[in-house]
C-alpha cells in the first residue's frame, strides 16, 4: 500500500517481486478507524493486482489513524471479520 496523495492510497499484489497481473478480480475491504465515531469502509476492487482507495476527509482523527484490511466486509454477518493487514497513517498521509 502505497500513498498517492493524502487519503488516497494505491494497493498492488506483488508475486516473486513482480506485480500479480494474472491475479483473478476480487474485493478487498479496508477500514479506516475502526471501533471509532470516525470509522469506515470503502471497497477496493482489485483487477490485474492493483487497486486505489480513498477516504473522506472528515474520517479522518488530526493524528494516529489506522488502516485495517480484510477479505470480508465489517457489514457480511454470514463471514468472519478478521484483519489481515493493518496500516498506522503517518501524520503526512491525513487528509485535511
Amino acid at each position: 500500500m502505497s500513498c498517492i496523495e493524502p487519503g488516497k492510497y494505491d494497493i498492488s499484489f506483488y508475486n516473486n517481486g513482480q506485480l500479480a497481473t494474472a491475479l483473478p478480480d476480487f474485493n478487498i475491504y479496508f477500514i479506516l478507524n475502526y471501533y471509532t465515531d470516525n470509522e469506515i469502509e470503502v471497497i477496493a476492487n482489485v483487477h490485474e493486482g492493483k487497486a486505489t482507495i480513498e477516504f473522506p476527509v472528515e474520517n479522518y482523527y488530526d493524528a494516529q489513524n489506522i488502516i485495517e484490511a480484510s477479505s470480508t466486509s465489517l457489514f457480511d454477518s454470514s463471514r468472519p471479520f478478521k484483519v489481515m493487514y493493518t496500516y498506522a497513517v503517518p501524520d503526512s498521509e491525513i487528509k485535511i
